[in-house]
């Protein structure tokens, strides 16, 4: 078992779980490092840095593979599809990128939001792309041709991540404390799904179900559904 982490210090870095012993040091950015993924079979390493750039990298060696550069602000974050084929990345420059992992190219850009991306999935099948961002919205694509398929508005501030459900038929996203909702991403504005409510220090989304599936505590938690 493997743990990698991502730092200020402009390095991402791989450990060994149960000694902590470091196996590798992802070194090349020129900025703190915000986030750090595996790929989905492990051997690589995606790393997401406030130097505009995304990196690939190998896992075992720590050998750079690819830049992603076509970003004119931070990178907030970068994942993988689930083939490890395209690489998708959220900026402060108010877009999400896909681009191609093994040869660093550009294949489109989503360019709607009014503020920063603070992130960008894939869904299940990875032919649409759900976004989050400061201007109070999620945003869902066309993963192929960057169409824009359908805005989710209610949040009263940012957006800070939005997620597929596992059937890909359904997004939820985390926004302000006070108001947390669950969507349906068909037509081309969402349709609100499920909603709950959020005490002071706790933010969390739900599913269909009711099902928490984010949070981030900052005080002690108390939820109401």
């Amino acid at each position: 078992m493997r743990v990698l982490t991502a730092s200020d210090d402009k390095t991402a870095r791989l450990w060994e779980a149960e000694s902590g012993k470091l196996l590798a040091t992802f070194q090349g950015h020129t900025a703190e490092v915000v986030s750090a993924v595996f790929s989905p079979d492990g051997w690589q390493v995606l790393t997401a840095s406030d130097d505009k750039t995304a990196r690939l990298w190998e896992a075992e060696s720590g050998k750079l593979l690819a830049t992603f550069q076509d970003h004119t602000s931070w990178v907030t974050s970068a994942v993988f599809s689930l083939d490890s084929r395209r690489v998708l990345t959220a900026s402060l420059d108010q877009t999400a990128r896909l681009w191609e992992a093994e040869s660093g190219k550009l294949l489109a850009t989503f360019q709607d939001h009014t503020d920063t991306v603070q992130s960008a999935v894939f869904s299940p099948d990875g032919r649409r792309v759900l976004t989050a961002s400061g201007d109070k919205t999620a945003r869902l694509w066309e993963a192929k041709s960057g169409k824009l398929l359908a805005t989710f508005q209610g949040c009263t501030d940012t957006v800070e991540s939005a997620v597929f459900s596992p059937d890909g038929r359904r997004s939820s996203f985390l926004c302000d404390p006070d108001y947390c909702q669950s969507y349906r991403p068909r037509a081309r504005r969402g349709t609100p799904h499920d909603t709950g409510s959020c005490h002071t220090g706790f933010r969390w989304v739900i599913s269909g179900d009711n099902a928490q599936v984010s949070s981030s505590v900052a005080s002690e938690p108390s939820l109401t559904n």
